[in-house]
């Protein structure tokens, strides 16, 4: 299981066993899938929940919702690219190993912790998962689910280390 400390630098130590970097490695990569495909068709309506979710509609009216996403989608989509590489950024330097491979300095901790809740929200689109009822009822012996309650419960620890 995966081990978070606070550093006394204001870092935060976070180590990633094996089967876990592997695990969010292909969270990455699946996410940035989502990601692209939604900026295939700017100013379409997004169909996909889970991409609603992560692009949430800033207005009501289908015209001023497409305008807002050709202005602002390229960019919002860049941010969660940004967020996913910060998370590997960190499974790389683990894997280097050294010094400070499990050491996330303040400045890289925000994008691991928005990557990590961001494929958090993907995966409770997949499970739809709309209220803490449904969260509490999401199986941990299913795959799918097991990761949602991981990536929870290590966002917990993180924001806990930040503290």
């Amino acid at each position: 299981m995966s081990r978070v400390r606070r550093m006394r630098d204001g870092s935060v130590g976070l180590r990633v066993e094996p089967q876990e970097a592997s695990v969010l490695r292909e969270l990455v990569a699946q996410f940035a899938g989502l990601v692209e495909s939604g900026r295939a068709a700017p100013s379409a309506p997004l169909h996909d929940p889970a991409l609603a979710r992560l692009f949430p509609a800033a207005y009501a009216e289908p015209e001023a919702q497409a305008r807002f996403r050709r202005e602002h989608g390229p960019d919002a989509a860049d941010r969660r690219l940004a967020d996913a590489a910060s998370i590997l950024a960190v499974l790389d330097r683990q894997e280097a190993g050294g010094r400070d491979a499990d050491r996330v300095p303040p400045a890289e901790l925000a994008g691991v912790v928005r990557g990590l809740n961001a494929f958090r929200l993907v995966l409770s689109a997949r499970l739809e998962v709309l209220t803490e009822d449904d969260a509490a009822a999401v199986r941990s012996d299913e795959p799918i689910g097991a990761i949602y309650q991981w990536l929870g419960i290590l966002l917990e620890q993180i924001m806990a280390a930040m503290r």
